[in-house]
């Protein structure tokens, strides 16, 4: 379950969504944690997920930035 930007503590009340979508076991592997395989995530369980990213202001691509 992932957080909703009501759902951040005070301290991130700034914090603007960055990016949300699936997360399958694929991307998992390739962008996780060194060692990990798609495979060793079917093993454990793991069916799929979704990742939603908040980030403070500064930190978010502006459209004049390119």
């Amino acid at each position: 379950m992932t957080l909703g930007l009501k759902g951040l503590p005070d301290e991130l009340s700034g914090f603007s969504l960055l990016r949300e979508s699936s997360l399958n076991n694929k991307t998992m592997a390739s962008h996780g944690f060194p060692g990990n395989s798609e495979e060793n995530y079917v093993k454990a369980g793991r069916v799929t997920g979704y990742l939603r990213e908040f980030a403070s202001p500064s930190a978010i691509p502006r459209q004049e930035d390119g």
